[in-house]
């Protein structure tokens, strides 16, 4: 299902409005205003088109992106989970980082995965 909320905070953390959306999807205002308060859901040429704009899944979107769920897992203190999960994102971090912006320093890299779990340990206390 259309995660309205995250439609929101996305256009928000880009300093845009409605309006700017809608004239970039060529849908009306009062469309994004309904998509962000659940009172409607895009078809699938808008999903496409709203994750294009923003850099995102249409996953994402839809709250069907591993990222939720592990979330999820997070706040439910599953320490193997949890293990595994901070693995995964420091190697998938490395990779990332590498491929796009070339070699970091360690350093560089510390704090980068310090602001990374902290987001999660933020996460995980309000879900809970």
């Amino acid at each position: 299902m259309f995660n309205g909320n995250k439609l929101r905070n996305l256009r928000k953390n880009r300093d845009m409005l409605q309006s700017d959306v809608a004239k970039k999807l060529n849908i009306s205002t009062s469309t994004v205003g309904m998509y962000e308060q659940g009172r409607s859901q895009p078809d699938n040429e808008t999903l496409t088109k709203i994750a294009n704009l923003f850099n995102v899944t249409t996953d994402y979107l839809l709250d069907n992106d591993i990222t939720s769920k592990a979330v999820e897992k997070v706040a439910s203190g599953d320490e193997e989970f949890n293990a595994k999960l901070k693995q995964l994102a420091e190697d998938e971090f490395d990779k990332t980082l590498f491929k796009k912006y070339g070699d970091l320093t360690d350093e560089q890299k510390k704090l980068i995965m310090s602001v990374i779990n902290g987001i999660i340990d933020e996460a995980s206390r309000e879900i809970k």
